[in-house]
């Protein structure tokens, strides 16, 4: 009985171990975006954008470099910050060391690919007995078309007081409060470039702005349309006299232009088309022709072309006996 206890007791946790190793992981979480960086007075900050919804934390990576102009990227975890949280302040610098910076987000799944910081590597600003304030709005820059929304936050540093007021260029859309220190924008009907600022309350002379750029969606160009296209063939002897005719339009109200391959289009046997400028003119006024003058079954080929090259092709079916 004990030989038979033992026995099942092994079974059980065999089973259990081989669930807990099939169980399947989360995905990783997105990579973060819109890294943006300050130096203070004494601290560097950072923010970005979370661009994920299941991760646990974020990884701050940070490396020195030797210079400002050294681009050489973080690959050095330094810290972690919680999830959803979007701003961290490293306040273990010194004045004169150039430091880079990359945020990633991390779940049980793995750790998304790294954000890094641009532009140039930072270096504290020196301490004094006056603190500097920082503001940091992000995202810094962002790409909209009309009526589109966007969320702003702005993280103030270096003072307890982190009141903000906000400016946006005339015309450029609406800002509406969401939060603390936090608004969505609409985007304005007129395409242009506009900028959104946070200003610091306790120090006017400290802000940050973001860049607002608003384009109309693209129109896509419609293709060109055949309704018809005919082939009169009077008898089916060779040789063949045919006319043709075809009614074509085009969305766009673009100027189309023809190729008619009166024998079909063949790359390997190519001959040459008969074009027609503004075509949709040209059939109007004259009839096209073509003498086939054996016999044989032929396919005639319209292909029609819009200005921005886009075709429309039909064909039709000639047959000539001797």
């Amino acid at each position: 009985m004990t030989q038979i206890y033992k026995s099942l007791l092994l079974m059980i946790g065999l089973s259990l171990l081989i669930t807990a190793c099939s169980t399947p992981s989360a995905p990783p979480p997105n990579t973060p975006k819109n890294l943006s960086v300050a130096a203070g007075e004494g601290v560097i900050s950072m923010s970005w954008e979370d661009t994920s919804n299941n991760e646990t934390s974020f990884v701050i990576y940070r490396d020195t470099v030797s210079s400002a102009t050294d681009t050489t990227p973080a690959s050095t975890p330094y810290a972690n910050v919680d999830a959803n949280e979007i701003f961290f302040q490293d306040q273990d610098v010194k004045t004169g060391t150039f430091y880079r910076y990359a945020v990633a987000a991390k779940n049980a799944g793995g750790t998304s690919a790294l954000v890094q910081q641009n532009g140039d590597a930072l270096t504290p600003l020196p301490e004094n007995n006056s603190p500097i304030v920082v503001v940091i709005l992000t995202p810094p820059d962002v790409a909209l078309h009309p009526g589109d929304t966007q969320a702003f936050t702005a993280e103030v540093s270096g003072t307890p007081d982190t009141d903000v007021t906000w400016t946006l260029t005339s015309g450029g859309g609406t800002i509406q409060a969401s939060g603390k220190n936090k608004v969505t924008y609409t985007a304005p009907d007129a395409e242009g470039v506009y900028t959104l600022t946070a200003t610091s309350v306790i120090d006017p002379s400290v802000s940050d702005s973001a860049e607002i750029t608003v384009t109309q969606i693209e129109d896509v160009n419609a293709l060109p349309v055949i309704t018809s296209f005919t082939a009169d063939v009077p008898s089916e002897l060779s040789p063949l006299y045919v006319t043709f005719d075809w009614e074509i339009s085009d969305a766009d109200d673009e100027t189309l232009f023809c190729e008619l391959y009166e024998t079909g289009f063949d790359e390997e046997n190519y001959t040459e088309p008969s074009r027609y400028n503004d075509c949709e003119t040209y059939i109007s006024m004259y009839t096209p022709s073509y003498n086939y003058p054996q016999a044989g079954t032929y396919t005639a080929d319209l292909y029609v072309y819009d200005e921005s090259n886009a075709v429309a092709v039909a064909s039709v079916t000639i047959t000539v006996q001797d």
